[in-house]
């Protein structure tokens, strides 16, 4: 009955009518981002968190992929590598959380920056920093930069050396000019068969053909053309793009803890002799496993 009320008063007056539809258009807005919100949200409060997902203990895999897991601990000695994370403290409990519990704990160190210090993540205050900051902790597939090359853009850009801007503009634009701009080389980031190790998509979405195809700007910025299908991405990919929290968890469960029986990595792809002979122990041992049940 309100309803019919208002919808005859708004006839009879154009300004009822234009904040009538304001007021509808934000009561609908409001239903679909609250709708959305809850299904993006896994954890509700630290509580529910350390009840639903850190009891879990997903940083201990020590048991699962041996001979890969030896290897990866070489080299995370001989290379290693520090993340810097964007966050805020609205993004804690919907993406920075879901980091720190997954990929973060694959790297030597990290540190969340955000408007506000906390301990749990951790992470640290910058002074400056806006809160609301777009880019999410789980968005964009990220910058890998030599400890030389840091140094040379962060001066660059405290100075505001030519082509070295902190303020406006794209951030990747900028810290690609500035990075050319001081000297710092580029490496081309594909594998050995061309393929893509850095991604500006999550994996369901670069498989894509039809999709790519419709995306006109990958086309135009790409460097090289761009590759669905199993030619899309690396077999070492580094990285992806607008990956979810609860893609993070899928991508951990599938990398590291399924491991379908009777898939042996090849040992050409190690290079002590250390790591070959335990690769060719643990095929043995599963070889042997293998004729025990084959009755």
């Amino acid at each position: 009955m309100w309803l019919s009320n208002l919808l005859f008063r708004c006839r009879r007056s154009p300004n009822a009518m234009f904040f009538t539809g304001v007021l509808i258009g934000m009561m609908v807005f409001w239903i679909l981002d609250a709708r959305r919100a809850s299904e993006y949200l896994l954890v509700r409060n630290m509580d529910v968190y350390k009840d639903t997902i850190a009891y879990q203990n997903l940083r201990n895999d020590s048991g699962q992929r041996h001979v890969e897991r030896t290897v990866a601990d070489e080299l995370k000695e001989k290379i290693r590598v520090f993340a810097t994370i964007l966050t805020t403290p609205r993004t804690k409990l919907s993406k920075a959380i879901h980091v720190k519990e997954t990929w973060a704990k694959r790297l030597n160190g990290y540190v969340f920056v955000s408007s506000e210090e906390d301990e749990e993540l951790p992470s640290i205050r910058i002074e400056g920093l806006s809160v609301d900051i777009q880019r999410g902790c789980h968005k964009a597939e990220g910058y890998v930069l030599s400890r030389a090359a840091l140094k040379l853009i962060a001066e660059a850009m405290l100075k505001e050396a030519p082509g070295c801007h902190k303020r406006g503009g794209s951030e990747d634009v900028n810290l690609g000019a500035c990075a050319e701009a001081v000297g710092v080389q580029m490496v081309d980031s594909l594998d050995a068969l061309n393929r893509e190790t850095f991604h500006p998509f999550r994996p369901s979405t670069i498989f894509d053909r039809t999709y790519i195809d419709r995306v006109s700007w990958i086309h135009y910025y790409n460097y090289f053309p761009v590759k669905t299908g199993l030619d899309c991405c690396s077999d070492h990919s580094v990285s992806f793009h607008y990956v979810s929290p609860r893609d993070m968890y899928v991508l951990e469960l599938l990398l590291y803890h399924i491991y379908p029986y009777g898939i042996g990595k090849g040992v050409e792809q190690y290079d002590s002799p250390k790591q070959v002979n335990q690769t060719q122990e643990h095929l043995s041992l599963e070889k042997r496993l293998w004729n025990r049940v084959n009755f």
